[in-house]
C-alpha cells in the first residue's frame, strides 16, 4: 500500500498555553503529517558512518500513476587523493533510482551539473583522506516538486487541454527514459498549435485532429474556439455567429501553396502546349492526322481524323490518397 498510514492532525505546539501531554501530542502529530514529505528522499550517513550515503524512501507522481521507492544505499564515495572534491547524489525523474555525479577535486570546489532527466538530492564534500561520511558532509539540496514534477505539470496540462501551459518538453521528458506512448503522442499533439494541418495515414483522425472534409463544412465556433481563433472564416463564415468553416480538400485534390488566398480552390488547367501534324496514308494509328487520300488518279481528297477523347474531368497527377487533419 502506497502513502502514510495512519495519518495524523496538524496541531500548532505551543509550550506556553499547552499541558506536557497535549504539547507532546502536538509534535508527534505535526510530524506524521509531515513525514511523507519532508522525509522523501531525505540523504543521511549511514547507520555507522562509512563512505556511503542513504536517501530515504520516497514517491514520484508521474501525472497518472505512483511510483513508490524504498530507501536506498549510494555506491561507496572515494576520498579525493589531492584537493578536496564535492560529489553529488541526483535521483532520476522517471524512476527515482539514486545516482551520483563526480566532481572535479580543487583548492575550492565546485559540484557538478544536474544532468537531465535528474532531480538533486544532496551534496557531498569529500577530503583528502577521509573514511566516513557524517552530517556535516552532506548538503541537503532537494526541491520539493522537483522530483517528477516536470513531468506531472505536463501531463496534468495534456490531460486537461491546457496547452497554453509553458513546460520545457526537455525537462518534462529524459530522452533516455522510456516514456509511456500516449503520453509521448499527447506531447507531439500538444505542441502543435491549433489550425496546423497534418498528414495521417490511418483512417480516422488522431486524438485531437478533426478530419478534413471533402466539402465545405460548419463547425461550432465554440466547441472548437482554439481553432477559430486560429483561422477565423478563412474557410467560411458559417453562420455568422455560431458556426465558421473547417478546412476542407476536395477529393482528389492536391494542396498546393497559397497567394495570399488561403481556403480557395484552384481552378484544373493544362499547360500551354501545340500537337503536331501528320499527313500519312489512310489507316494511320495515331493522334489527330490529315489523311491525303489518293485512290482516285483525277481527284485528291483531304479529311480530318480525330481520336476518341480519353481521360477524367481534371488534370490529376498520380498520387497516394491520405488523410487531411486539422488540429482543432
Amino acid at each position: 500500500m502506497s502513502g502514510t498510514n495512519p495519518v495524523g492532525e496538524y496541531l500548532d505546539p505551543n509550550y506556553t498555553t499547552q499541558d506536557p501531554n497535549t504539547y507532546r501530542g502536538s509534535i508527534d502529530a505535526c510530524f506524521a503529517v509531515a513525514k511523507r514529505i519532508v522525509d522523501a528522499f531525505a540523504p543521511r550517513p549511514a547507520a555507522t558512518p562509512n563512505m556511503t550515503v542513504l536517501l530515504d524512501a520516497g514517491a514520484l507522481f508521474s501525472g497518472t500513476g505512483i511510483t513508490e521507492v524504498a530507501q536506498q544505499t549510494s555506491p561507496t564515495f572515494t576520498a579525493p587523493v589531492s584537493n578536496p572534491r564535492i560529489d553529488r547524489i541526483v535521483t532520476d525523474l522517471a524512476t527515482g533510482a539514486l545516482s551520483v555525479i563526480a566532481g572535479t577535486e580543487a583548492p575550492g570546489p565546485t559540484p557538478p551539473a544536474i544532468p537531465l532527466g535528474q532531480a538533486p538530492c544532496a551534496q557531498v564534500y569529500l577530503t583528502v583522506g577521509m573514511s566516513a561520511i557524517i552530517n556535516s558532509s552532506i548538503t541537503d539540496e532537494r526541491v520539493i516538486g522537483g522530483l517528477n514534477q516536470a513531468q506531472a505539470d505536463a501531463d496534468y496540462a495534456l490531460k486537461n487541454g491546457d496547452t497554453s501551459q509553458t513546460f520545457e518538453v526537455a525537462e518534462a521528458l529524459d530522452p533516455n527514459d522510456a516514456v509511456p506512448l500516449q503520453q509521448a503522442q499527447n506531447l507531439v499533439s500538444a505542441a502543435l498549435l491549433a489550425g496546423t494541418i497534418i498528414d495521417f495515414a490511418g483512417t480516422s483522425a488522431p486524438t485531437g485532429f478533426l478530419a478534413c472534409p471533402t466539402s465545405a463544412t460548419n463547425i461550432s465556433r465554440t466547441a472548437y474556439a482554439a481553432l477559430f481563433t486560429a483561422i477565423g472564416t478563412t474557410w467560411g463564415a458559417g453562420d455568422g455567429s455560431t458556426t465558421f468553416g473547417m478546412p476542407w480538400f476536395p477529393a482528389d485534390y492536391a494542396a498546393v501553396q497559397s497567394n495570399s488566398n488561403v481556403g480557395t480552390e484552384t481552378v484544373g488547367t493544362v499547360i500551354a502546349h501545340s500537337h503536331g501534324i501528320d499527313i500519312g496514308s489512310t489507316g494511320a494509328s495515331s493522334g489527330p492526322f490529315l489523311n491525303l487520300n489518293t485512290s482516285s488518279t483525277t481527284t485528291s481528297q483531304i479529311s480530318t481524323n480525330t481520336q476518341s477523347p480519353v481521360g477524367g474531368a481534371a488534370n490529376l497527377a498520380a498520387g497516394v490518397r491520405i488523410m487531411k487533419c486539422v488540429k482543432y
